[in-house]
């Protein structure tokens, strides 16, 4: 989630509006965690019950969000307008990456086609949600 302060700047059409850059599709679904906030009950968990993780490999989120999604719970939280914006695949620079988010596009979805990594596995803890993520961490935009 993190990476949507870091990859945001004040639009330059008006100076006012927030830009959310990422090189996904609007409409990719990507697995969200707040890591200040919801990975202390994941670890608390997995330490918990042991048996359950030994030797897992574990998708942590507590849901799937398209980026606009994210971007409009900025609003919603703060009253900024803010829109998203999708960067270039080439931005990134390392052709590795830029194959990786471009099959990530194709799928739809960050979740991929990763067998070895056990989903859904419950805990007794609701995780933050977008708008809960602006609301925590009180943050209305890039400085100007």
């Amino acid at each position: 989630m993190e990476n949507f302060v870091r990859f945001s700047r004040i639009s330059p059409e008006d100076g006012k509006t927030v830009k959310f850059t990422f090189p996904l599709k609007p409409t990719t679904q990507v697995p969200f965690i707040d890591t200040a906030n919801d990975m202390g009950a994941v670890v608390s968990h997995i330490l918990d019950h042991p048996e359950e993780n030994l030797s897992k490999v574990r998708e942590v989120r507590g849901g799937y969000y398209k980026a606009q999604e994210i971007v409009s719970a900025f609003t919603e939280d703060t009253g900024i307008l803010a829109r998203y914006v999708q960067l270039p695949y080439e931005y990134l620079g390392v052709e590795e990456a830029v194959q990786m988010f471009k099959g990530i596009d194709d799928f739809g979805s960050f979740n991929g086609r990763t067998e070895f990594i056990e989903r859904n596995k419950l805990i007794a803890y609701k995780f933050t949600t977008p708008v809960e993520f602006w609301k925590n961490r009180g943050w209305t935009g890039p400085a100007k």
